[in-house]
């Protein structure tokens, strides 16, 4: 007897909250910089899915082995053992993280910048992109977005590894955060939003292609934040507390493990993620600095970026700026265009380029 997509919507649905061991979710193939409801071994590491291409199996969800890399950069020109500072992006990604399955009919691009400050708060932005071409693109005035997150939240920061003596252990909280999934998604999403709406509504719909805001604090009931065995995503909407490991790859270069639910297996990996790139700040916003040297070395970048990044929101402009300044060549152009940067702002009433620089 043929099965109804509503059955098989609900068979999905009982797996992804099912809290089989590990070998079970492996075969299901639970998925990403957000998380999965993945349980090792009866332990109670919840698995934070990665913005990494990872196995996909018939149900268009993650190996439940993968987990999330999530950034802890703050780098400065010094590498110091304890905390970090700064702002990091590892450029346009061909890849999609909210729904895998969705990558097999559209063209999405991802990209995620992250800011780290000395008050030891964090930011962070995911962005997927819909681009109408086969080109992969992470422009936003040239694409639609599919989906996005944003958080800020705390970080702490607990030493060396007594593991790896390069590796550094660190913490994080989401005190606040900001969700898009996307309206042309599949199977996946909607059953992820099944999920979401029994176990972390927090006074609320889950909706596909509608933006929701949720402080938890404020937002979530007790029930919800205290509930054992929630699904990945809930953890971290409610703010439960995730653990990584970092190392440095160069004074200006990140690399992070997934983030985990528990400690003791979260602090027991290696970093592996994709690098992190710092993107080196002069602090100088003075328009008055950008002369026709700097210009004729930044103009052309910065006209480029003033086209391809417009409609762009908040931390994810620092983004795609840096995609197109030419900071491979020469990892100090993000700063040394500053200058060149507010100039244009200003000259063309784009407030959305004063960016930290």
């Amino acid at each position: 007897m043929g099965r109804t997509p509503a059955h098989l919507l609900a068979v999905l649905v009982c797996l992804l909250v099912s809290q089989a061991r590990a070998d079970t979710l492996a075969s299901l193939g639970l998925h990403e910089d957000l998380v999965r409801s993945a349980r090792s071994g009866g332990s109670n590491g919840f698995v934070m899915a990665r913005l990494h291409t990872a196995p996909i199996n018939g149900n268009g969800l993650n190996n439940g082995s993968e987990g999330v890399e999530e950034g802890v950069g703050e780098g400065t020109s010094e590498v110091t053992p304890e905390r970090i500072f700064g702002t990091y992006a590892a450029g346009c990604q061909e890849e999609t993280w909210f729904d895998r399955t969705a990558d097999k009919y559209y063209n999405i691009s991802s990209m995620k910048t992250l800011r780290y400050k000395d008050d030891n708060t964090f930011e962070a932005d995911y962005t997927e992109y819909l681009y109408v071409t086969q080109e992969h693109k992470c422009h936003p005035s040239e694409t639609d977005v599919f989906a996005k997150y944003k958080m800020q939240g705390t970080i702490s920061y607990h030493g060396i590894s007594a593991i790896d003596k390069t590796a550094m252990l660190a913490a994080w909280q989401v005190s606040q955060s900001q969700w898009l999934f996307p309206q042309k998604g599949s199977t996946t999403t909607r059953a992820i939003l099944s999920i979401l709406n029994s176990q972390c509504a927090c006074g609320g719909e889950w909706v596909a292609g509608t933006w929701r805001t949720i402080v938890p604090s404020t937002q979530c009931t007790a029930e919800e934040i205290n509930k054992p065995n929630k699904f990945y995503l809930c953890d971290l909407i409610v703010g439960t507390e995730s653990y990584g490991v970092y190392t440095w790859a160069d004074a200006h270069t990140y690399i992070s493990s997934y983030m985990l639910f528990d400690k003791t297996t979260a602090w027991s990996q290696k970093p592996t993620s994709t690098p992190r790139h710092e993107l080196i700040e002069t602090g100088n916003q003075d328009p008055t600095d950008c002369d026709y040297v700097r210009w004729s070395m930044c103009g052309a970048s910065v006209r480029t970026g003033a086209d391809a990044c417009d409609t762009c929101d908040g931390l994810e402009c620092s983004g795609c700026l840096y995609e197109v300044l030419p900071e491979v060549k020469d990892p100090s152009a993000y700063g040394d265009c500053c200058p060149c940067i507010w100039f244009y702002a200003e000259q063309y009433n784009e407030p959305w380029m004063k960016i930290n620089c």
